[in-house]
Parts: structure tokens; C-alpha cells; sequence
């Protein structure tokens, strides 16, 4: 198979999240696959030169063809490094297959996608091919169809961190990619989401679903699913009401931080990520911290004054032994707060705290399991 140079980017759409909806706002019930598109190219001012391939596909080839992207996206080293990483932090059991998990959830829960990584302008939607869609199904070709005009403004390529699921810079591009993909699909159809409620918890959109696999799932795989539908949602609204959404296209955010507190955009982090002589490094960002320090999912207000963070992981694969550094620079009072839960998550480490604005954090483990990366 001829290497690809471009980092694939699958855009898959978390069918459940479209449910939170008030129909009151419905303009029409039905729509063509040409009105949907002129409808696209109308709103973003963009002619398609090649007009978007969907393709409808049955539950079962619907699910070979998830299957098939996984392996495409999800090699044997990415998927080792995103087990690493969750096993230093504490964050999935070491007997769980994660790309299993992942597989289990996109079967169930995805209704549909964009494969940048595929062909041009293709886009896959799990059903029969019709002549007309009805109100729930056009939201989601408008969803994917607006993701195709990301791709043709922006370099998705030079956006995301070539690196695993759970790194805080991939999260916050993601985010501004779903977030607007949702808030375009909201314009097209006329219909508000309710998770414009900054009331409503990561909790009670996961709750939705009606697929076990996801609840049941390591909290950090389902949060990282939903965290860009729901908060890159809010994100995007912030700025459309300031007038100022161009912006976060030109200066794309790098952090949860932004996402979370749109007020803190744009954030100038302290980048002192580690070349990639290291088996793995990146940011984990506050969203993630948060998961690691077990505590409440949606008030985050303890981890304002965030100034960034940089981690490294060497690993010995002929051993199994592997070390985690990982420095967290906090302009807060709270500092000591953070010092004292990672203290409690992880007794085995050597944390200290340096000037009350950084702690320093280390340990060292073993990770040899063979179920996590396989099937």
C-alpha cells in the first residue's frame, strides 16, 4: 500500500449529540441532496470545483468501513503510545482494549463522517440512499458537507499535532472544527441545540445515548469524544456574537484553556514541548488534567491561572519500563490545591513545587500489556 504523506483526519459525527434539539425553530421537513449542497455553497460563499461524493452505506459495510479507517489511523505505535500515556496517568485499566473500545463506540454511535484521508470530498452516512431527507438526516450531511469547506480553508495538516487523541493542541483544533461544523448546522436547518445551555453537563449528553459501550467506556475516551461538540460549540457562539469569529481562524486556539474560558483566547502558553527524540510528548492541557486529578466533571473554575504544560515519556520497549516527566506552570492561588490532589492520584510519584508556580512531576512504571492495542 503507497504511504500517505498527509496525516489522515477522519471527522466522525457523534449521531446522539444532533439529538439535543428544539424542533420549534424548523423552517422545513424535508430537503434534496442538491438543496443541501447549494445551501452549502450559498451560506460559505464557496463553489465545490467537484461536487461532494455521498455515499450511503448499510449497517454492515457502514461498520468494515469504520473498521477499515481504524487500522488506516490507528497503527500499532500510535495506538502503544495512546495506551502508554493512559496507563502513566491512571487513566484506563491496563487490560482494556482501547482500540476495541473504540471500535465498539464508532459502530454505534457514529451516524457519519468526512475521511480526509480518503478520497476528495467524500463523505459516508450510515443508511439507504433517498430522494428527500427528513430534518435529523439533513442536519448531519450539512455537519459533514461544512467540514469539507473547512478542509478547503484552512491545512488541517499544519493544524494538528501529528500525535495521539489526547493532546490539549489537537483538542482545541478539533473543537473549533466541530463547534463550527454544529453551529453552521444549526443556521442551515434553523434549529437550536440545547447545548448552547452552558447548564447542560458533558453528563447529561453522554446520557443520551442509548449504547452502554460509551457510558461504560474509560471516562478520558468518552469525554474526548464529546468535550469539541459541546464546548467547541459555546466556543465558536462566543465569538459570533462579539463579531470577531474570523479570528479564531487566523489564530486558531491551541488549548482547552481557550475553549473553556473563551475569555482567556488568545492565550500565549509557554511551548516548551520537547523534540520528538522522546518516545512521546505534548501538552495534556487542563480538560485532561482535570480527568487525571479525578475530580467534577464540569466545574473547572479551580484550574483558571493555567499557563501551560509540556510532558515527556521515554520508554524502553525491551524492558517495559518507562518515565513520565511532566511540568505544570499555574498562576494561582490554587497551585497548592492541584500539588495536593496529584499528591493523593499518584503517592508512587515525586512532585515538588517550585517558586509556588510550578510543580514538577515524575514517576516511573512498567507497561507491557498486549490486549490494550490489539482487537
Amino acid at each position: 500500500m503507497k504511504e500517505r504523506k498527509n496525516k489522515p483526519l477522519t471527522v466522525f459525527f457523534i449521531f446522539f449529540v444532533s439529538t439535543t434539539i428544539s424542533f420549534s425553530y424548523l423552517v422545513r421537513n424535508y430537503y434534496t441532496i442538491d438543496e443541501i449542497i447549494k445551501t452549502v455553497e450559498k451560506y460559505s460563499k464557496h463553489k465545490f470545483n467537484t461536487k461532494p461524493v455521498i455515499r450511503f452505506l448499510g449497517e454492515e459495510e457502514f461498520s468494515k468501513k469504520i473498521n477499515s479507517i481504524l487500522k488506516r489511523d490507528y497503527p500499532y505505535e500510535k495506538i502503544l503510545k495512546e495506551c502508554l500515556f493512559l496507563h502513566a496517568f491512571k487513566l484506563m485499566k491496563k487490560d482494556n482494549s482501547l482500540l476495541g473500545i473504540k471500535r465498539n463506540i464508532f459502530y454505534k454511535n457514529v451516524a457519519g463522517f468526512y475521511d480526509e484521508g480518503g478520497r476528495s470530498n467524500e463523505i459516508f452516512i450510515k443508511g439507504k440512499p433517498k430522494n428527500r431527507f427528513g430534518k435529523m438526516e439533513a442536519m448531519l450531511l450539512f455537519h459533514e458537507l461544512w467540514h469539507l469547506i473547512q478542509k478547503n480553508r484552512m491545512d488541517f495538516e499544519k493544524m494538528i499535532p501529528d500525535t495521539i487523541e489526547y493532546d490539549d493542541r489537537k483538542l482545541a483544533i478539533l473543537s473549533i472544527l466541530e463547534g463550527d461544523a454544529i453551529r453552521f448546522m444549526e443556521k442551515a436547518t434553523n434549529i437550536k441545540l440545547a447545548i448552547d445551555n452552558p447548564d447542560i453537563s458533558m453528563e447529561e449528553v453522554l446520557s443520551l445515548s442509548g449504547d452502554n459501550m460509551i457510558k461504560t467506556a474509560p471516562r478520558i475516551v468518552r469525554e474526548e469524544l464529546i468535550f469539541p461538540y459541546l464546548y467547541g460549540t459555546r466556543f465558536v457562539k462566543y465569538f459570533e456574537k462579539r463579531g470577531e469569529k474570523a479570528e479564531i481562524y487566523k489564530t486558531p486556539p491551541t488549548s482547552s484553556y481557550e475553549i473553556i474560558f473563551p475569555s482567556s483566547y488568545p492565550l500565549k502558553l509557554k511551548d516548551n514541548i520537547l523534540p520528538h527524540n522522546k518516545f512521546l510528548s505534548g501538552r495534556v492541557g487542563v480538560f485532561f488534567t482535570n480527568i487525571i486529578l479525578n475530580r467534577d466533571r464540569t466545574n473547572l473554575n479551580y484550574l483558571r491561572g493555567w499557563k501551560g504544560d509540556f510532558y515527556y515519556i521515554n520508554y524502553d520497549k525491551k524492558t517495559n519500563k518507562y518515565s513520565l516527566n511532566w511540568e505544570i506552570d499555574f498562576k494561582s492561588i490554587m497551585i497548592k490545591k492541584i500539588e495536593n490532589l496529584l499528591k493523593k492520584q499518584f503517592p508512587e510519584a515525586k512532585i515538588e513545587m517550585i517558586n509556588n508556580k510550578k510543580i514538577k512531576f515524575y514517576k516511573e512504571g512498567y507497561y507491557g500489556c498486549n490486549h490494550c492495542h490489539t482487537d
